[in-house]
C-alpha cells in the first residue's frame, strides 16, 4: 500500500518457469492491470523469459498493489520454491 502519490515507470516479473511457473498477474486495488506470462527461451534451452517494460501507471496515496503467481504442477508432490515477484521502478510525484 502506497503512502504517497507514486508513478510506476518500469515493471516486470520473475517466476520459476522450470518448476511450472506460467503467469504472474498484478492487481491495483483488487483489479487486474497487468499480466506477465513466462515462456521458455527460443535460443537458450535452460532459460525462461518473463517480460519487463517501461510503463506509466499513476498510484494515489492508499492504492495497493498485489500479485498472484500461477503455476502448473504436473507431479504428485508439492512444488518447493514456487514463487512470483513483481518488480517495479517508481518515481514519487
Amino acid at each position: 500500500t502506497f503512502t504517497e502519490p507514486t508513478r510506476i515507470v518500469y515493471m516486470g516479473a520473475h517466476l520459476h518457469g522450470w518448476q511450472g511457473g506460467r503467469n504472474l498477474i498484478a492487481y491495483k486495488n483488487g483489479v487486474e492491470f497487468a499480466q506477465f506470462p513466462t515462456t521458455k527461451s527460443a535460443d537458450e534451452p535452460y532459460r525462461y523469459d518473463t517480460p519487463w517494460y517501461p510503463t506509466d501507471i499513476i498510484l494515489q496515496k492508499g492504492d495497493t498493489i498485489s500479485v498472484e503467481a500461477v503455476y502448473d504442477n504436473i507431479h504428485d508432490v508439492v512444488i518447493n520454491g514456487a514463487m512470483g515477484i513483481l518488480g517495479i521502478y517508481v518515481a514519487q510525484e
